[in-house]
């Protein structure tokens, strides 16, 4: 619990959320609006060609997804604007999304 908490404070960093005092919901919805991103997604660039990706922010519980994030953390602290950019090769990123989507989608016909 204690590793998703941290998770969720540096991604809260990362997005520009000013303080744990305002609505992270919120300012989810308004940094997502002025980035013309559906609400409930993460906008993810990857490779050098800076493919988009938009990730369903349900994907950041992911062990898998975290693991992926955290591979790239010290690139992605550096970045000040703009959707978060990983490294990785669209191949790799695409198999990860798709282990991910697996997962989300197994968990809720067992539910």
């Amino acid at each position: 619990m204690a590793k998703i908490r941290e998770r969720l404070i540096w991604l809260k960093a990362k997005l520009g959320l000013k303080s744990s005092r305002d609505d992270p919901m919120n300012m989810m919805k308004k940094k997502v609006e002025e980035n013309l991103v559906a609400s409930g997604f993460l906008p993810l660039d990857v490779d050098e060609d800076r493919k988009r990706y938009l990730v369903p922010i349900t994907y950041l519980s992911s062990t898998i997804f975290q693991a992926l994030l955290n591979q790239f953390k010290d690139e992605i602290l550096v970045q000040e604007k703009g959707p978060i950019t990983l490294s990785c090769s669209t191949q790799m990123f695409e198999w990860v999304r798709d282990l991910v989507a697996a997962e989300k989608l197994d968990c809720s016909t067992h539910a």
